[in-house]
């Protein structure tokens, strides 16, 4: 059976018994069959959210995804801040992370003189800030620092995890914001598989 002729109501048991191995690597959901050609995308990518909810209620952990992002100062000292938006995949439940930024301009430009404030939801972040240290854990790109705010829904295909802050319940701890990953032993084990060949006849 191949990825081409897969049915409307593909599972991850339906994968691994035709020797498919299954995994999330670096935020991405990763389907290869055994012969370490790729499987075509579009199974991947129509049947993706299926599948991460399969995986994720038979490890019993949860991931989140991205949607829009913010930027405003926050706190009694009015610290400037880029604030990303995640969703719970299996809850729906909303949560945030904070980064640290500056919402002013470096320098004199066309557009403004230096210390004006960015346009709504421009931000720009220091080089070794923790949120380019986030983005370099996707494996994007990087960007110029006062770019990233127009290649944030790079951020959208890809499935995160973190840590609650404690007194939060809603709050990211923005340090340990990472792409999920979850091996393919993992999966595996989840879902009731040994190492033996798979065989068809598996119910």
């Amino acid at each position: 059976m191949s990825c081409n002729s897969a049915p409307g109501n593909l599972s991850v048991a339906v994968l691994l018994d035709w020797g498919y191995s299954v995994s999330i690597e670096s935020g991405h959901l990763t389907i290869n069959p055994n012969n370490n050609m790729p499987c075509v995308k579009h199974l991947t990518n129509s049947h993706k959210l299926k599948l991460m909810v399969e995986i994720l209620q038979k490890i019993g952990r949860d991931a989140l995804t991205f949607h829009r992002h913010s930027a405003s100062k926050y706190g009694p000292s009015l610290a400037g801040g880029v604030t990303l938006q995640f969703t719970h995949v299996l809850t729906g439940s909303e949560a945030y992370a904070i980064f640290n930024a500056h919402l002013t301009r470096s320098r004199n430009t066309k557009n403004g003189r230096a210390g004006d404030p960015l346009p709504t939801k421009q931000f720009r972040v220091a080089k070794h800030s923790g949120f380019c240290k986030f983005w370099a854990s996707t494996g994007l790109p990087p960007r110029k620092l006062s770019s990233y705010y127009e290649y944030m829904g790079r951020l959208k295909p890809l499935f995160f995890e973190s840590q609650d802050i404690s007194n939060s319940n809603d709050r990211l701890k923005s340090s340990l914001l990472k792409p999920l990953q979850i091996s393919f032993q993992e999966v595996k084990e989840a879902f009731g598989f040994s190492d033996s060949p798979p065989t068809s006849n598996r119910q």
